[in-house]
């Protein structure tokens, strides 16, 4: 149990700062959109930028799911729960 919680504590640095680039992503992209006049669909950035970003972020929230999962599926859904409702 000691290790899990160590594990939880600890940051990864790779991991946030894959998650800035994706956020920079979504901006330019979202930048691209309201910038380029006429079909922006056609601009290779654009298509670019949003054939990675969401996969990219979906890949994140799985890799901390999964981590997340190491002391129990159930126990994350009781926690989360608990937390929303404001009982712990």
């Amino acid at each position: 149990m000691e290790q899990y919680l160590n594990l939880r504590k600890e940051r990864l640095a790779s991991m946030d700062m894959l998650k800035g680039f994706a956020i920079f992503m979504v901006i330019a992209g979202h930048t691209i959109q309201y910038l380029i006049s006429g079909d922006y669909c056609d601009k290779s950035a654009y298509r670019i930028i949003y054939s990675f970003h969401m996969p990219l972020f979906m890949a994140i929230s799985g890799f901390f799911s999964y981590r997340n999962s190491i002391g129990g599926v159930k126990r994350l859904y009781i926690n989360k729960l608990q937390g929303e409702l404001g009982l712990c």
